[in-house]
């Protein structure tokens, strides 16, 4: 038999222990337990815990054990909710990751739209067809003709 101490399960000596192992298996672990200290040491602290067990008495109680309980209920019962709340241990945690959610939520909505947040630019990119480039080209020329004559740029040649 392989030594449940060692193999680190030791359930079969709390089964042993407990009265709750088949008759051929408490005949084989009894011969165990005879030759393995270790699962001897096991069987005999639990032996131990079993039979002290098996003495321990509650105590009984008192005959206005009933009254107190029901009082203490009543009372509690009748107080405010928030008070029972904060009282009977309102998890701080759990509240304590809302608000940590919350904040993050908000980062994120709100960080983009600072001026401080480096921004790369979208370029806007057209397709033009042909005709379209021609009838620009072409009303600036009509533009250029309606305009007013510049002295000075067209002593120099350069057009507007």
């Amino acid at each position: 038999m392989r030594c449940p101490v060692e193999a680190g399960s030791p359930e079969i000596l709390l089964d042993y222990s407990a009265r709750r192992l088949a008759p051929e298996a408490v005949s084989v672990l009894e011969r165990h337990i005879t030759i393995c200290p270790a699962c001897g040491r096991f069987s005999e602290a639990q032996r131990a815990v079993w039979s002290a067990l098996d003495e321990w008495e509650a105590a009984e109680p008192t005959p206005a054990f009933d009254r107190r309980l029901y009082a203490r209920i009543e009372a509690d019962a009748a107080r405010p909710w928030w008070n029972r709340i904060f009282q009977h241990g309102f998890g701080w945690k759990p509240a304590l990751a809302g608000v940590m959610a919350t904040v993050a939520i908000a980062a994120v909505l709100i960080v983009p739209n600072y001026s401080w947040v480096e921004r790369t630019p979208q370029v806007r990119q057209e397709s033009l067809e042909p005709d379209q480039v021609e009838r620009a080209l072409d009303d600036l020329e009509m533009l250029r003709q309606l305009s007013p004559p510049n002295t000075a740029a067209s002593e120099s040649g350069q057009a507007l």
